[in-house]
Formats: structure tokens, sequence, C-alpha cells
């Protein structure tokens, strides 16, 4: 959760620049698809143009109060991916705190306006366009890679940056020039804890479990695949569970029956502590490796 916190954090120190870097082509035929009050507003926050030339010198901080950031947050608040939503917006929360406090950004102060998209990918796109309509500078998330893919997309078209907080998917950045990532991406993460798995229980075989209806489950198998695969060890098995739970008996028994020397598991935290929870109950003594899906403190507590 921690980690979660500091993202959001981060995300929000880097608004400005996205902001400014969004500005920095004003005038230009490439800004056609941003409203004329939005350049207006990101012009004055970059101190570009004719707006306020006559102060361009003065460093008094006079029209400081006029450099407000309008930011659009759209997270998983709500439904059982809200472990991951609440975090980061916990860490939005705390950075519009310091800066309120501190003025970190010489005299710029941050607005923010959010939105829940419970989870659901085609939600995260309406909230995205609800953000835009309300002329936001920038706008943080979604929270899961699967709504990115829709949500992204509506942004790019905008022209509105986007800081992406938790989304470690691959090609989340691929969407277009306005999208930014903060999360390190599954193939940068995974084989990291590959390399770990591999010197501390030195397996030689690997069942692989994750969700098939989920983007971002889909991207970190890939990075398991990969990873194991310049550690010569051999996947026997892989079982596709529902990110919405379930019974998972089938798959579990169908691990047992392969006998693998560690489980890969690649699924979100309300799957993956159903999987856990049905694995131990069927009496499954494998040793289990996960990916940023259980990087969460309800998973840790369960």
């Amino acid at each position: 959760m921690a980690v979660r916190q500091f993202a959001g954090l981060f995300a929000l120190a880097l608004i400005v620049a996205s902001v400014l870097a969004a500005c920095s082509g004003s005038g230009s035929d490439d800004d056609s698809a941003v409203s004329d009050d939005r350049e207006d507003a990101t012009v004055e926050i970059a101190g570009q143009g004719d707006q306020g030339s006559d102060d361009a010198g003065d460093s008094s901080g006079n029209d400081a109060d006029s450099r407000v950031v309008e930011i659009g947050v759209v997270l998983s608040l709500s439904g059982p991916n809200a472990a991951y939503g609440n975090p980061s917006n916990r860490g939005i929360e705390l950075a519009l705190q310091d800066f309120s406090e501190r003025q970190g950004f010489d005299g710029v102060t941050f607005s923010a306006i959010v939105l829940d998209d419970e989870g659901d990918a085609e939600l995260g796109a309406e909230r995205f366009g609800e953000q835009i309509e309300a002329g936001v500078d920038v706008i943080l998330g979604p929270t899961l890679s699967n709504t990115a893919f829709e949500a992204h997309p509506v942004a790019q078209d905008a022209g509105v940056p986007v800081l992406a907080i938790s989304n470690t998917a691959a090609g989340i950045a691929d969407t277009g020039d306005h999208i930014f990532r903060v999360s390190l991406s599954e193939d940068a993460v995974v084989p990291q804890t590959v390399d770990v798995i591999s010197s501390a229980w030195q397996p030689e075989t690997a069942a692989l479990v994750y969700s098939e209806d989920d983007a971002w489950s889909r991207s970190s198998a890939d990075a398991f695949r990969d990873a194991v695969a310049g550690h010569g060890i051999e996947i026997i098995t892989e079982q596709d569970i529902s990110s919405d739970g379930g019974s998972y008996a089938a798959q579990i028994d169908a691990i047992a029956a392969a006998d693998p020397d560690v489980i890969l598991l690649s699924a979100l935290e309300f799957a993956s502590i159903a999987f856990v929870r049905q694995a131990e109950a069927r009496g499954l003594d494998i040793s289990i490796a996960c990916g940023n899906g259980c990087n969460t403190g309800t998973f840790i507590i369960e």
C-alpha cells in the first residue's frame, strides 16, 4: 500500500512538467484538439504567450493565485479492485496537501476532481470523457491496465496528458504521446522476481496461473514466461482463473497433478486471494511467486 501511495505522490510531482510539455506547442496546428479554454489555462500556467506579458519580468508572484492546474482523477474507488485505487487516491490527497502547505511549485496550485470508475473499463472511458468535458489540464489514472486501454485513447484524442499511476501492463505508453507511465511495467519487475526465486528456491518446473479476461494479467503472464525461460525453468501447466473469483478447484487439482516446483501467480488481488485460500484448503503445498497483483495490504493480511 505504501508503494502505491508513493506512486500517487510521485505522479503529482510530474504533473507540472506534463502540462507544460503539452503547452510547448501553443499556437501550432497540433493543438487543434484542445479547447480554447484549456489553451488559455495552460498558457497561463506555463507563463508563455501574450497573456500576462507585461508582467513577464515580475518576480513578485502577484499572479500566483491564478496559476491553477486542474487535475482529473479517475480511479477504482469501489468494487473488488478498490484495494489498488484507494491507496493511490490517498497518495494524491497527501501530495495536494503537501504542495498546498509548501507552495512547492512557485505559486502553482492544484485543484482535483475525483471520479470512481468502479474497475469497469467502459465506465472508465466515460469518466475520462467527463473529465475532459470539465476542462481538466491532466488526468491521473485509471487504476487498472484493462481500463487504461479503453480510457487512455479518449484523452489522447483530446490532447489531454495522462499520468498512469498503477498501469503496469506492456503497451500502456504506446497509446500516444500524451500518455505517461509512473510504475515500472511487468516486463521490468517480473524478471527481478524470477531472479530471486530462481536463486532462493532453484525450481526446475512451474505452473503459471493467470486471468485471460484481464489485460494486465495477460501481460504479467507473458513477462513470467519470458523470465523463467531465461532461467531454464519449464512451465509444465498453465491455468486460467476468472478475475471475478468463483471456484478454482479444477485448476488447483490440475496443478496438483502436474506437481510443479513453484506456482507463478499473475492475477488481480480479488482472484489472487481466492486462489491462495482455495489452494490451502485443498492441501496444495507448493511455493507461490506473485506479480504486482499481490502488491496490496489486503493480500498480505489475508
